[in-house]
């Protein structure tokens, strides 16, 4: 081959270059062994100084560049206090091991050398992007931890870039993105996995052997929306699955975190691509050990956020319930609800005024967006706010064509069932207990228009619940025996269809010996 090197005939195998000589940390020796190219007929492989020209026209490195540590120095120094690394630091999307930075800062101290010297003749200095985190993440410190989490930012990047490239997500006739059908349909099986992991995980920790029998029932359910669960191209798929791993580690019997991320990526192996960069994260979760503050996961949420916000468009409001799409965080708070956070009554009226501009009426957004405003105050123990919020937004329910329709339009119908519940909670945590119970029961009317006999819902169950202790707190135990009594025939209905699914050999019986 020519001593002349056509950087764009090898402009595809880029990725595969970061991915072998950074991810995998190969030699440049096994990496020109490993990567050949197609030309004229026949396999090419490059030589080393090849393999150094193009690693440096892409901006590969294995170390951190003078330049580079001279402008991170410069550029730290504007946003944080000496001493503090409250950000992840990337290099052209590379997450960069803030210890080598600081030991670069000593050697040069020690040398008392003068200026950066100039990049080497055809290298590119890369883009460093500084991403700012609420706390120094010192589980990072710990090299298989940093060089796993390094690898599950990349191909998070790799994915992300490839999806919007691709008008995966892409607006919809709102301005919003990742809300055409398909990935509406995704969302939906990772909440009901959230829902019934969290369930499953209440009923373990009780620690009776009924509780304990319909906690495994749950888990077996939610394991077979897995496959499922691995095809989904939603933005928040492996946030989700990474806060599940954590509460999945935090609050679930010994060992699930292993089996579900294990579990998972088996069916990504199975049924992705061998270069789809889905199933090289799922393959990357299996070996990340979560630290249980959640300080990864809350980098990583953090990381996706800034991935998407400069992409979803220049509307603050529609681009934060984009990425959102809930009204609570899956697992620890992060960024979750940093429109609202910190902010007066008069403000979040201000906030709310924009979102019913924004969305149209009746809409799950607006829904949302109120729904994580009233979240929010609970979270903060400002219940008198929360509660003049959610009798705001409940006054507009009460229309009777807006009520029929609950009938027949299933999200409205959980859309108007958290609207009553939450303002049941705001009430009952001033110790309301009838104007909470009234709301519960809006909620459980509501719902009872859709959920079919004993099926296991998570609203209804927690309405059911709170209508239970309300009764209770009034001294009426008849009537929360009655609520009770409904509330423990949806879960003996989970354990009897879990029952009947072992006897048909289905694949739920994965847990079924933890």
């Amino acid at each position: 081959m020519s001593t002349m090197l056509d950087t764009n005939e090898w402009s595809h195998r880029r990725l595969d270059a970061v991915r072998l000589y950074i991810l995998d940390n190969m030699t440049l020796k096994q990496l020109k062994q490993e990567v050949k190219i197609g030309h004229q007929g026949s396999e090419v492989s490059l030589t080393t100084d090849q393999w150094k020209i193009l690693l440096r026209s892409w901006g590969i490195f294995k170390y951190i560049r003078p330049e580079e540590a001279s402008f991170i120095r410069t550029k730290r120094g504007t946003i944080m206090r000496e001493g503090y690394w409250n950000c992840l630091l990337l290099a052209n999307g590379i997450l960069l091991d803030i210890r080598e930075v600081e030991r670069y800062y000593k050697r040069r101290a020690a040398s008392r050398t003068g200026t950066a010297k100039p990049p080497a003749k055809g290298s590119a200095r890369r883009h460093i992007t500084f991403v700012p985190m609420p706390f120094s993440i010192n589980s990072l410190s710990d090299i298989p931890t940093f060089e796993n989490f390094r690898r599950l930012l990349w191909f998070t990047g790799v994915h992300f870039d490839s999806c919007f490239a691709t008008g995966i997500w892409s607006k919809d006739n709102n301005g919003l993105y990742g809300r055409s059908n398909e990935l509406i349909f995704g969302l939906k099986k990772l909440s009901k996995l959230h829902n019934m992991l969290c369930d499953a995980f209440r009923h373990c920790k009780s620690g009776s052997s009924g509780s304990m029998n319909i906690g495994f029932a749950l888990m077996r359910s939610a394991f077979s929306l897995n496959e499922t669960i691995v095809r989904i191209y939603h933005h928040r798929q492996f946030s989700d699955i990474l806060a599940l791993a954590l509460l999945a580690q935090r609050e679930g019997p010994p060992d699930i975190h292993k089996l579900l991320r294990s579990n998972l990526c088996d069916l990504a192996n199975k049924v992705l691509h061998p270069n789809d960069p889905r199933r090289h994260i799922f393959q990357t979760l299996t070996r990340l050990n979560l630290d249980s503050a959640g300080d990864l996961w809350v980098a990583f949420d953090t990381y996706c956020r800034h991935l998407w916000m400069p992409r979803a468009g220049a509307d603050e409001i529609k681009a934060y319930y984009s990425y959102n799409q809930a009204s609570f965080p899956r697992a620890d708070t992060g960024q979750f609800y940093a429109l609202y956070a910190g902010k007066c009554l008069d403000e979040f009226d201000r906030i709310l005024e924009q979102v019913d501009e924004a969305f149209e009426e009746y809409s799950t957004a607006r829904f949302v967006m109120w729904h994580t405003a009233i979240r929010y105050l609970l979270k903060d123990a400002r219940h008198a706010d929360a509660e003049t919020i959610s009798r705001r937004l409940c006054s507009r329910l009460s229309r009777p064509d807006i009520v029929n329709q609950c009938s027949e339009q299933p999200q409205l119908n959980v859309d108007l069932s958290l609207s009553f519940y939450l303002f049941g909670v705001a009430q009952f945590a001033q110790l309301k207990h009838q104007d909470s119970m009234e709301n519960f029961q809006k909620c459980i009317n509501t719902r009872w228009r859709l959920v079919q006999g004993y099926s296991w819902d998570p609203t209804l169950g927690a309405a059911l619940e709170k209508c239970g202790l309300a009764a209770g707190r009034m001294g009426r135990p008849e009537l929360a025996k009655e609520y009770i009594q409904h509330l423990q025939g949806m879960y003996s209905a989970v354990v009897e269809e879990d029952r009947v699914a072992i006897s048909e050999n289905s694949t739920a019986t994965l847990i079924l010996n933890i």
